[in-house]
């Protein structure tokens, strides 16, 4: 039976002497903004098509593109508004101690709207994870959004690195990762930031994740942003 899992999150955000509070919500090295609306779609009801040839795939779907996450739209679908993905990928070893995975990703949102940042728009995306005998691993993520600009960066690279079995405790995490975004608002220099995070495993279905960022900016105006945001993450699952 699938788990259910309920979160809870405690954040305590310092900002350094001298610098003024950006009043955004934080922004962790390993989300995948850029094309963050992109992800707000793709439960919609659709069609997903998916040819394989040994390690390497190919997938195209449409899906309705003004779907909701609560439950199913079949009014909506009918607007014929869609979004169109596709993606190329690699995958080896999947759930193996070496596991691989290398994914390329467009994607076409064909929606009607006055707003530039609501109405349609294109995105690509980026990503690659490789584990070495389930002990290291690393990532990176790079996406890109075009016309349609509702997510906080219309350019995102992240990088990082992670210890999967920390001081040698199996089910435990130690993860860190740097990132650098374009944002969306042209008032806004590029962003810079750090992330490190632990994920405590205390029992099968409970556990706990410190977390510290550090994020910067330096806008056109010369005004600096920097803010340090410590947190830590419940995580129950039942």
């Amino acid at each position: 039976m699938k788990k259910n899992s309920m979160y809870s999150l405690l954040a305590l955000s310092l900002l350094l002497p001298g610098c003024s509070p950006s009043g955004e919500q934080s922004t962790t090295a390993q989300d995948t903004a850029g094309a963050q609306w992109v992800g707000n779609n793709d439960i919609g009801l659709g069609i997903n098509l998916v040819a394989r040839h040994g390690s390497h795939y190919v997938s195209v779907a449409a899906i309705d593109g003004k779907a909701n996450r609560k439950h199913p739209q079949f009014d909506s679908l009918l607007d014929w508004e869609l979004l169109y993905l596709a993606e190329v990928g690699l995958e080896r070893d999947l759930g193996g101690p070496n596991e691989t995975a290398v994914r390329l990703t467009a994607s076409h949102l064909d929606l009607s709207g006055e707003n530039p940042n609501e109405g349609p728009g294109q995105s690509l995306m980026f990503s690659a994870e490789r584990r070495f005998d389930n002990l290291w691993a690393i990532f990176a993520r790079w996406s890109k959004s075009y016309e349609r600009l509702s997510g906080d960066y219309r350019e995102l690279l992240s990088v990082g690195t992670a210890w999967l079995q920390p001081f040698g405790f199996n089910h435990d995490f130690l993860g860190f990762g740097v990132f650098i975004g374009d944002p969306t608002d042209p008032e806004k220099g590029d962003e810079y930031g750090a992330e490190w995070s632990y994920k405590i495993q205390l029992t099968q279905d409970v556990s706990l994740m410190p977390d510290l960022q550090y994020w910067y900016r330096k806008d056109a105006n010369d005004q600096q942003t920097s803010t340090w945001i410590a947190g830590i993450r419940g995580n129950f699952e039942f």
